[in-house]
């Protein structure tokens, strides 16, 4: 169900006390709900829920660095679906499917023309998403890890690299 109040995040450089406000957010579904604040280097973090009308789970809460690239990526871009089914044949020469785990995606974007700042912004995602997932919003949030990235200098100071997210 939806948030009726908002969850509030606070932080603070020291563990008991001294807390500040840093961002509510408002939930109306159960997909995720970005909240955007300047940044801040806080030591720790809480999560504050209060008067709430009805039950509501908060299965994860991430912190981070939000990345807007520059440029759009290229035209044919896509997102493929692993169903993860086996289809496999008994003796007898029967033929059964099972399916060994839930569905995923791969997301694929190209960027065929970045300067060497936005390089240096998708090595940080390609280093830190590969062990760390990420929300990727575009039409819709997806949840996953960052496949490493290889760069490619087509020009001076001008590249060009592949995203792929799994998720």
């Amino acid at each position: 169900s939806a948030l009726t109040n908002p969850l509030k995040l606070y932080g603070s450089n020291s563990q008991g006390s001294g807390y500040n406000l840093i961002a509510n957010m408002f939930g109306s579904d159960n997909n995720w709900q970005v909240s955007d604040f300047t940044a801040v280097t806080y030591r720790y973090f809480a999560v504050q829920s209060e008067n709430m009308s009805s039950d509501v789970k908060v299965g994860e809460f991430l912190i981070g660095k939000q990345f807007k690239p520059e440029v759009r990526f290229d035209i044919g871009a896509s997102i493929q679906t692993n169903y993860h089914i086996n289809k496999n044949e008994s003796l007898k020469g029967s033929e059964y499917a099972y399916k060994t785990q839930d569905s995923s995606n791969k997301i694929n974007r190209a960027y065929s023309n970045i300067s060497e700042t936005l390089k240096s912004n998708f090595e940080d995602l390609s280093k830190n998403g590969n062990n760390k997932k990420i929300i990727y919003n575009f039409n819709n949030f997806y949840y996953g890890l960052v496949e490493p990235m290889q760069f490619e200098e087509i020009a001076h100071n001008r590249y060009q690299t592949q995203l792929s997210i799994l998720t």
